[in-house]
């Protein structure tokens, strides 16, 4: 899911659409990987997405109604109640929306540093 927010620098110009086409292609270049190694673990049916817009609406509303849909996993960025307070959570609105059952998957904190 690309977040379309976090990439507007405000000038629609070259460099907003070079920011852009560069996570098209890092987000479908991980997606691919990512598909890859499930299907080299026997998992038959994967299908990566690469969508737009708002993560919360397009992973519990456009995603999970287009395609049929019995679990979602996600990740946990571990943020406190404060910092969900002022900036939100997706994963949280996912897990209190979704239309099917939701996996949240920690990450661990000493091997993002």
């Amino acid at each position: 899911m690309v977040d379309t927010q976090i990439i507007q620098t405000g000038d629609n110009g070259a460099y907003e659409e070079q920011l852009r086409e560069d996570v098209r292609s890092q987000g479908k270049s991980l997606l691919n990987s990512y598909e890859s190694h499930a299907k080299s673990h026997h998992i038959k049916h994967v299908n990566a997405i690469l969508e737009y817009g708002s993560p919360r609406v397009q992973i519990c509303e456009e995603l999970s109604q287009k395609n049929p849909t019995d679990l979602i996993v996600i990740g946990a960025t571990g943020r406190s109640a404060v910092e969900r307070l002022f900036l939100g959570s997706v994963t949280e609105y996912v897990v209190r929306h979704a239309p099917c059952d939701v996996l949240v998957v920690r990450s661990d904190p000493e091997k993002e540093e």
